[in-house]
């Protein structure tokens, strides 16, 4: 129960993905010659953050550990849900999708995860009409808060400010940002992207669809959840992920 609070995740995830990515490095049969442009979902922009040269993985672990204190403190009431879709390739038909899906429930879009799978977040009110009313379409994300929706507001200056005390590099390598799904190579946008995470939808079906443009897709770090994130945008392209059970090994696409 303690090291699956979020606070002690955060930080432990990070600090995983991070170590996964220097071996990588170090070793430079996986990834030769560094990547091409860096993403992460949610708490993993921090680690992409970090890969891509705008902070020092020991900056990035501790600021891990910030946000899941920081988040830790929201007002509690609110959860999380999972809802599967009919397919929709098109990511911004999915967002309106997963907005008017929101506004049915009175709760916030927390995510567009892929073609198939929208996040909602919101009131345990809220959430429940929507789990009532959706039923065998959605299934209930083991979370202590509503994370990505307006309950996390109230500590969103803190984040804020545990971001302006660290400060980011100005220049680095292409970061997809996670709220955004835009590259850039700018500091400020890199932290305007960790800063909106906190309240704002994580939209990962727009950055996979973004990463159709680079010839591999690594990933690093705890895999589980984006291994089967990332099958839908591969095209016939295989993956190489790093991870203690997968060090480097590559999986085909389904």
């Amino acid at each position: 129960d303690v090291l699956t609070r979020t606070e002690n995740v955060q930080p432990a995830i990070v600090a995983a993905a991070l170590a996964h990515w220097i071996a990588a490095q170090d070793g430079g049969s996986v990834i030769p010659d560094g990547g091409d442009v860096f993403a992460g979902h949610s708490l993993g922009s921090l680690a992409a953050a970090a890969a891509a040269g705008y902070l020092d993985p020991v900056t990035a672990v501790r600021l891990a550990a910030r946000r899941g204190q920081i988040m830790a403190a929201a007002p509690p009431g609110g959860t999380m849900l999972e809802v599967f879709t009919e397919q929709e390739m098109d990511p911004e038909r999915q967002r309106q999708r997963g907005l008017e899906l929101a506004e049915r429930y009175g709760v916030d879009l927390a995510a567009v995860n892929g073609p198939t799978e929208i996040a909602l977040a919101g009131s345990l009110a809220g959430i429940k009409r929507a789990a009532d009313d959706l039923a065998d379409r959605a299934v209930a994300v083991p979370v202590s808060n509503a994370f990505h929706s307006r309950f996390m507001s109230p500590v969103a200056g803190d984040w804020a400010q545990a971001l302006d005390s660290a400060g980011l590099a100005a220049q680095g390598g292409r970061y997809l940002g996670c709220t955004t799904a835009t590259p850039t190579t700018r500091g400020a946008d890199v932290m305007r992207d960790l800063k909106q995470c906190l309240e704002r939808p994580v939209l990962w079906h727009s950055v996979m669809t973004a990463t159709r443009a680079v010839p591999r897709v690594v990933i690093v770090g705890p895999s589980r959840v984006l291994l089967r994130l990332a099958r839908p945008y591969l095209d016939g392209r295989a993956m190489r992920v790093l991870d203690d059970d997968r060090d480097g090994s590559a999986v085909a696409p389904s």
